[in-house]
């Protein structure tokens, strides 16, 4: 039973990404009867961590926090911190990134909301938010009826910071369990909303916040190598924890332990010595695409087992290892598992909700479910990389801050990324008779046939990732 409802909140999330892409702003759970103030201040703990049995391989000691995720890596994970020294340009380009800053403590540098003592009204009670001697506070109404009373809570834990910024604080009795502040930070308008006016589905009534929602679902792709420890049975005992916050190094090139012994062994060491470690750009087309698909696919763990493990253990994926393993991908018309088709008679309108009536993917965090549909993955060698760089390129004609916004390659901006294989196309005689619009128009861009503005995310309207 666990199994299933931790299955339906992880899933409907991804309605809710429509509005915040991954970013967790999901406004159910039970209603919250009194939580305490606590304080995120580092605590100097020595790290107790099993280490693997092979020489050399050391990991850096935990951030323990008194509430929150604990910092600790462990399983071959070293955080990115190991790979600045060997890839100074790669780490500078990767902490400019907005997947550096998912998920982030609350402080100076992470914080961008106005906490000067703004008063900000939503769901019927008034939010009080300051800064007092470098920690961010909120002063709200906790609690139900005639218990229900004025209390401080220290912001602990901050998600997302490109177009908008959510803010977590500790529940009383629950370890390390987060609640979601109700208000979010509107980076455009330099504004408090209500969390729920940024959804594309009707909002909840009464106000009921996310508690555990980071814990269970946020933690899935705002960190690196999370685990939410959550035992239904003793909810005082939430121990979660993660490699690092954010998506970090080895989100994507695989747990770098034993890389990085094997460099620091070698010092002269080749592409062909890497020791374990992945790259995207190496690999098929299928294998590097689902690298990113562990965040940006509509998936679910295809059994109760596999969401207890989840619960316990997290993903347990490791980039370069088949995404579909222990996974259900969602697509319409698919064969599905047992599990899968039991979870979505208790949800009629799961499909209609998340995709339009001809499969395409309708709210954001899907991009790769509208890849794999796409002829061009099917048949040819399309991955993300196709269009995407991970890392700024200095000589790709773009500024840091301009690739950061959509991490795209500079080298394949417009119609670069089709001609990549559509080769045909480059004349412009031949680009004019197949759009039917003038070389150079928007008519003759091919994204805005093949990608259209069909899916709705971070309150916009996003292009299509399944190219027809």
């Amino acid at each position: 039973m666990v199994g299933k409802q931790l299955a339906g909140s992880m899933v409907q999330q991804s309605v809710k990404r429509g509005a915040i892409i991954c970013v967790c702003l999901l406004l159910i759970g039970a209603a919250i009867q009194y939580w305490r103030t606590v304080d995120a201040v580092r605590e100097p703990v020595a790290h107790q961590a099993t280490l693997p049995a092979e020489a050399g391989i050391t990991y850096p000691a935990p951030i323990l926090v008194k509430k929150g995720p604990l910092v600790d890596p462990v399983d071959g994970f070293v955080s990115s911190n190991a790979c600045r020294d060997c890839h100074p340009q790669q780490f500078e380009s990767w902490h400019a990134s907005y997947h550096r800053q998912m998920t982030q403590f609350a402080t100076d540098d992470s914080v961008i909301g106005s906490f000067a003592d703004d008063r900000v009204t939503a769901y019927g009670q008034e939010f009080i938010l300051t800064r007092k001697e470098g920690k961010y506070w909120v002063d709200m109404d906790v609690g139900e009826g005639a218990e229900s009373a004025r209390s401080q809570r220290q912001i602990l834990l901050t998600t997302g910071s490109h177009h908008m910024q959510v803010y977590w604080y500790g529940v009383e009795d629950e370890g390390r369990s987060l609640a979601q502040l109700p208000v979010a930070w509107l980076k455009e308008t330099k504004s408090w909303v209500p969390t729920s006016s940024l959804f594309i589905s009707p909002p909840p009534q009464p106000l009921k916040p996310g508690v555990r929602r980071w814990n269970e679902i946020c933690i899935k792709c705002h960190t690196t190598d999370g685990r939410p420890g959550i035992d239904y049975s003793d909810l005082s005992a939430v121990d979660t924890r993660v490699a690092e916050l954010g998506i970090s190094c080895e989100a994507c090139h695989g747990p770098g332990a034993r890389h990085v012994a094997s460099q620091e062994q070698q010092n002269n060491a080749t592409d062909d010595d890497i020791g374990e470690i992945v790259h995207p750009e190496r690999m098929d087309h299928r294998r590097s695409a689902q690298i990113c698909g562990q965040c940006h696919g509509n998936w679910l763990p295809d059994s109760e087992q596999g969401i207890d493990e989840y619960l316990t253990r997290g993903t347990c994926f490791r980039a370069g290892e088949p995404l579909e393993d222990g996974r259900h991908l969602f697509a319409v018309g698919q064969e599905r598992s047992s599990f899968i088709e039991e979870f979505l008679k208790e949800r009629p309108h799961y499909f209609e909700d998340r995709f339009w009536a001809d499969g395409m993917v309708r709210v954001s965090g899907g991009e790769y479910n509208g890849l794999v549909r796409s002829e061009c993955f099917v048949k040819g060698e399309l991955s993300c990389l196709s269009c995407h760089r991970m890392h700024h390129d200095l000589d790709d004609g773009q500024t840091v801050d301009q690739w950061a916004n959509d991490q795209l390659d500079g080298q394949k901006l417009g119609n670069e990324s089709c001609l990549q294989c559509h080769e045909e196309f480059r004349t412009s005689t031949r680009l004019v008779a197949h759009t039917h619009h003038s070389a150079g128009s928007t008519g003759s861009q091919c994204y805005n046939c093949h990608m259209p503005h069909t899916t709705y995310g971070l309150l916009k309207a996003m292009r299509s990732h399944q190219i027809s």
